[in-house]
């Protein structure tokens, strides 16, 4: 889609630390789906590193253009 495939224009806010990260830092699996690496915090929980950003992007940019991916 951000490729030209799809005669959608996206920009992102330089301010946007945290997408600039998961677009820069997010990984693919070898299923060809978001890889969701998983970090530890100093209390020993883990969290998923990256990908928050992108599965909302992926929500809002779905349903906004829903005519686009929801095409028989």
């Amino acid at each position: 889609m951000f490729y030209g495939a799809l005669p959608i224009d996206f920009t992102c806010d330089p301010k946007c630390k945290n997408f600039i990260n998961d677009a820069e830092y997010m990984k693919e699996g070898p299923d060809g789906k978001k890889f969701k690496q998983l970090g530890t915090d100093e209390t020993g929980m883990s969290y998923e590193k990256y990908g928050h950003c992108a599965d909302e992007t992926e929500y809002v940019v779905t349903s906004a253009f829903d005519m686009y991916f929801n095409q028989d």
